[in-house]
Order: structure tokens, then C-alpha cells, then sequence
């Protein structure tokens, strides 16, 4: 059974979890729960998500397996166009075109 004491204080998990970010060279930035700008990117990108497995899922048979087709929708999402920049991600962070 976890302890609730360090769940609620964080402070053993907060020190794991930075020491991990730190190994892997990852800089972790904090933000407040309340942020819009934040929480509205995350629900956009679970709505892309939720309705390429809908789309999926609605021409095959094989709904236990979701979690194997995941790979293919975030591939679509990588080399679409984004709306904002006007490229796709993957053109953005790469530097060229993706290849199939």
C-alpha cells in the first residue's frame, strides 16, 4: 500500500523524478495547473489522439489492440501540417520531409 503522506508532498517523488530529467539531459519546466495556454495544447492533443483511434477503430476489427496502433496515428499527426507554423512538425524538428 503507498504511503499518502509522500504522494501528497511530492517531495520524494519531485527529487526521483528531477534526478531522472537531469540523467537524461532533460530540462523540466514547471507549470501552474491553472495555465490555459498549457492545459488547452494537452486537450488538443488527446482529441487528435481520441479521434484517430475513433477513425481506426471504425474500419477494423481489432479494438482490444489500440495501444499497437498508436506509432501509426502519431506518425499522421507528425506529417500533417500544422495550422500555426504552416510546416509539419516533423519537417520542424528534423529539418526535412518525412520518408515512408
Amino acid at each position: 500500500m503507498p504511503n499518502y503522506n509522500l504522494i501528497n508532498n511530492n517531495n520524494e517523488w519531485v527529487a526521483k523524478f528531477d534526478q531522472l530529467c537531469k540523467n537524461y539531459g532533460i530540462t523540466h519546466q514547471y507549470t501552474t495547473p491553472p495555465w490555459p495556454r498549457c492545459n488547452d495544447m494537452a486537450k488538443k492533443v488527446v482529441k487528435t489522439l481520441k479521434h484517430g483511434l475513433i477513425v481506426l477503430f471504425v474500419t477494423s476489427e481489432h479494438a482490444q489492440d489500440w495501444d499497437e496502433h498508436l506509432p501509426r496515428i502519431l506518425f499522421g499527426c507528425r506529417c500533417g501540417v500544422h495550422v500555426s507554423i504552416r510546416f509539419p512538425p516533423h519537417m520542424v524538428l528534423i529539418g526535412c520531409t518525412s520518408r515512408l
